[in-house]
């Protein structure tokens, strides 16, 4: 850290954090001691700003900061007629010369220091609140996030986004299941972070299912577009899905294959816990019954991949889709402990 508005900013945030009881992070710790460290001009500033009226003027001045008035200053030093090349005389060139070298250094310092204080240095000194909304077995919710996109959170499901959206994209993390409909904004790109998935979008509606258990992650689009990759993997080309397309994200390997869906907008009543199966494998079927309905079901090995056409409406009682999956299935249904079943053949 160096002593520019930021920095200080930077410095008075961690001391407001140790002078409210909380623990400074190990990271915290080393640098903020290293800038102590640097120069006597940095002790005698740390001494200082353990007065927190001192603080809190230092703050206020950082929050006065004008980038735009600055940088309007420096564009008109720089359009003086002084500084014209015509009203010169040769002997000051060099001078001329260093004082606009200088002018654009200021510039560039200036630019980069506004981006800084219009999303980090608000982060610094108003840390964004996060949030976190969770569903139990069985359980479903409907979220409104501070952009105005709607989430339909799956039974077993953990969403995390902030409290409001800052910076040049819109960020939120997701285990479990969700169907989206983002609010569009070109300038602010939507991103859902899923564990090894990174998935971008700019507006579209679709579904998200990346339970930590899972081998895979898939995404299923129903309108718009919207590109993935490997998180971490900047320099991967992304893959992109259109309109009645899945994605299907291979954890092992970190490898992405597309597949066509015939009625993506199935998703539409799955989000309302109205599932709709057309030759599902019958262990999927089950495996969405156990999030579903919180239960546990062995299913015996001989009917894994027998297929399933039929629908699951969550507001029925359990044993209604055991029922139902019995008389398919030609197959009965068993108690096999707490909260446990086991399908088999008759």
């Amino acid at each position: 850290m160096e002593n520019d508005p930021a920095h200080i900013a930077r410095v008075i945030y961690l001391l407001k954090k140790q002078a409210g009881n909380q623990r400074l992070e190990l990271s915290e710790q080393v640098e903020l001691r290293d800038w102590i460290d640097r120069s006597p001009q940095n002790k005698e500033l740390f001494e200082q700003l353990q007065d927190s009226t001192l603080r809190d003027q230092w703050l206020d001045q950082i929050r006065r900061y004008n980038t735009s008035q600055a940088l309007e200053r420096v564009h008109n030093r720089i359009s003086r007629p002084s500084f014209t090349r015509e009203k010169t005389p040769a002997s000051k060139n060099g001078v001329l010369r260093k004082t606009i070298l200088s002018i654009a250094a200021s510039l560039v310092l200036l630019l980069g220091i506004g981006y800084f204080f219009r999303y980090e240095l608000l982060n610094i000194l108003a840390p964004v609140k996060m949030e976190t909304m969770l569903t139990s077995k069985a359980e479903r919710k409907t979220i409104a996030l501070p952009d105005g996109t709607q989430v339909w959170l799956s039974p077993g499901s953990v969403l995390e986004y902030p409290k409001e959206f800052r910076g040049p994209v819109r960020e939120v993390n997701l285990k479990g299941e969700a169907f989206f409909e983002v609010q569009p904004d070109k300038q602010h790109p939507f991103i859902i972070l899923s564990g090894q998935l990174e998935t971008k979008v700019l507006g579209t509606s679709f579904n998200l299912t990346a339970y930590e258990g899972d081998e895979d992650v898939t995404v299923t689009l129903l309108e718009g577009a919207v590109s993935l990759k490997p998180a971490g993997e900047k320099n991967k080309s992304p893959t992109i899905l259109h309109p009645n397309e899945q994605a299907v994200f291979e954890k092992e390997n970190r490898s992405i294959r597309k597949e066509m869906v015939t009625d993506a907008r199935k998703y539409l009543s799955r989000r309302n816990g109205i599932f709709r199966y057309e030759a599902t494998r019958l262990e999927e079927v089950v495996q969405d019954m156990e999030r579903q309905y919180g239960v546990k079901i062995q299913l015996d090995s001989s009917l894994v991949n027998r297929e399933y056409y039929g629908t699951m409406n969550t507001e029925d009682e359990l044993l209604v889709m055991l029922e139902k999956i019995s008389l398919v299935m030609n197959a009965g249904w068993y108690g096999a402990g707490e909260n446990t079943y086991r399908i088999k053949p008759k």
